[in-house]
């Protein structure tokens, strides 16, 4: 009798671990969300962003950065796929220019302080205030595992 109870409530353990959702909510792909995002708010690139003074940035992941000029203007850089520096863990990050414009071509995003090549910038995008804090609010869901298609509260 002890061994036909141990053996159901075996049964029952292990049919209970098969159903539960082991994967975290932060389990899909962050290149595909900003993507999406590029896609949904159908985002036209440019070739370059004249005058640019970097401000203030947002790192969305390791190919996505969002920048804002001086003069408050707002980007979202796309960043080559080649590997380069973990950007996620940058305390600070700074453009390699080869001009007083960003170009979309040439230009790098840099850890400061790293000596690793920096992300070569592939795309760059015009945003303006509502979708760079749509993109804040993203980031914000990304990263700490809250459920992306939920309405934003505030």
């Amino acid at each position: 009798m002890k061994y036909k109870c141990l053996l159901g409530f075996f049964a029952l353990m292990l049919s209970g671990c098969n159903s539960t959702n082991s994967g975290s909510t932060n389990d899909f792909n962050s290149e595909t969300l900003f993507q999406d995002f590029i896609a949904n708010q159908e985002l036209k690139s440019i070739n370059k962003a004249a005058p640019f003074i970097l401000s203030d940035y947002m790192i969305l992941d390791d190919q996505h950065v969002a920048l804002v000029t001086r003069n408050r203007k707002y980007f979202l850089a796309s960043l080559s796929s080649a590997p380069c520096a973990k950007l996620e863990f940058a305390e600070r990050i700074g453009i390699l220019q080869q001009e007083k414009e960003v170009a979309a071509a040439g230009d790098q995003i840099v850890r400061v302080g790293y000596e690793q090549q920096g992300c070569v910038i592939d795309t760059l995008f015009k945003l303006n205030r509502v979708q760079y804090e749509e993109l804040s609010n993203l980031n914000i869901k990304r990263r700490y595992n809250t459920n992306i298609n939920a309405p934003t509260r505030f």
